[in-house]
């Protein structure tokens, strides 16, 4: 099946999509809560807030705090993302069993605000999914979020539906951006990992493409920023259409 994203052509038989920043809008799902994991990670000190924010990749702009989108709060693990955090404390003077303390408080914290926010999407996600898979193509999620969040979120946007299979970073597969992420997906399906179009918004992503053998990838950027290897840009997956067959 021919697969369109902006003015590249892809034959793949699935696409396999990341969700946050690519299907989700980053920030309003996610900026919050990251405050929230710094702020309780750091507990009050100001000059320890202002490290970890580097860190871990929380960025302040003239229009307002933005992640990163390839910052470890963007694109790392919620374990990933515990163990970075709590050797961060660490290396900055605070001892370890505070450390782990803290790192615990965070993550706690930031689930529970998490879970009061409604995910965004970016574009028509649903018509967007719809169409590919009408015509025929499997739809797959490979995330570093874990499962319930991520099966909340697909909820919440009304594609769970839709989805055939999903990688999440607490499952038996390794993590973003492992070979063995595509491996599994093609085997679901019963296929060739160089059957597969991988679409994301970070270099983690385009790293999980390559190390996979896809057939491409695509990157999901509003801004059409550079610095990240991709075979197209898009601003929102509804650039990404399966190609009408010329057959009668």
């Amino acid at each position: 099946m021919l697969v369109s994203a902006a003015s590249t052509t892809f034959d793949v038989d699935v696409v396999v999509f990341d969700k946050d920043g690519t299907l989700v809008s980053l920030d309003s799902y996610w900026l919050a809560p990251s405050r929230t994991w710094i702020t309780q990670a750091a507990g009050g000190d100001t000059e320890l807030t202002a490290r970890l924010e580097r860190r871990l990749g929380l960025i302040a702009t003239d229009s307002g705090d933005q992640l990163d989108p390839d910052g470890p709060l963007a694109t790392a693990s919620l374990d990933d993302l515990s163990s970075l955090t709590r050797r961060a404390l660490e290396e900055f003077g605070i001892g370890s069993d505070e450390a782990e303390q803290r790192t615990r408080r965070a993550r706690t914290s930031a689930a529970e605000h998490s879970a009061t926010l409604a995910p965004v999407a970016i574009g028509d996600v649903r018509a967007a999914l719809t169409s590919l898979g009408r015509a025929g193509l499997g739809i797959a999620i490979a995330t570093t979020d874990d499962a319930v969040p991520t099966h909340e979120a697909l909820d919440a946007l009304g594609i769970a539906d839709l989805v055939d299979f999903v990688v999440t970073a607490d499952g038996d597969t390794p993590s973003k951006p492992h070979r063995l992420v595509l491996a599994t997906i093609a085997s679901h399906f019963g296929l060739l990992p160089e059957r597969l179009l991988m679409v994301g918004d970070s270099a983690r992503d385009a790293d999980t493409a390559a190390n996979g053998g896809a057939a491409g990838f695509v990157l999901v950027s509003a801004d059409r920023r550079a610095g990240v290897r991709s075979d197209a840009v898009v601003r929102s997956v509804s650039e990404i259409r399966p190609v009408p067959s010329l057959s009668p």
